[in-house]
């Protein structure tokens, strides 16, 4: 249902799904040509969203706050990310990082992912990164640095 869009705008509420917000986030900017309002319960307003935003944004994603600054809900205008090169705190949720990685095949110049300081979550970055492998992305990740090549998914059987 999310992925197929019949209109130009879509209002979703995805309720208190902190990681359907983080994902979906990156998803829609990473999808031309649609406008997405994506907005969740009042908690979910309150749980900052702003560095995931940010990272995007440095991508080329056009993504504005509709209430709160660094907060959802967001208003998404999909577009092609350019992509290159982001510095996240490696301390930070790996769900943010899980949400780039997945949608930096999609961008022109790939992404390049510093992790600045002691990786807390790696464990969960190698997780995406062997899921993405599965579908023909081959990205490399050496000390605090994940590269993603600009490429294609390819379909398997799963």
């Amino acid at each position: 249902m999310l992925c197929a869009f019949n209109s130009s705008e879509e209002n979703i509420n995805i309720g208190a799904a902190g990681t359907a917000m983080r994902f979906l986030t990156a998803y829609f900017a990473s999808t031309p040509g649609h406008k997405v309002v994506l907005d969740g319960s009042e908690r979910m307003r309150q749980r900052p969203i702003k560095a995931l935003v940010d990272a995007l944004r440095n991508c080329g994603a056009k993504i504005e706050y509709t209430q709160n600054e660094g907060f959802p809900p967001l208003a998404i205008y999909g577009n092609n990310l350019e992509g290159g090169e982001v510095a996240l705190p490696a301390s930070i949720s790996s769900q943010y990082i899980s949400a780039l990685l997945m949608v930096a095949p999609l961008m022109q110049n790939g992404l390049t992912i510093i992790l600045e300081g002691e990786i807390t979550s790696r464990p969960y970055i190698l997780m995406t990164l062997s899921m993405m492998s599965r579908w023909g992305v081959e990205c490399t990740f050496e000390g605090n640095i994940i590269k993603v090549p600009h490429c294609q998914y390819s379909p398997i059987e799963f």
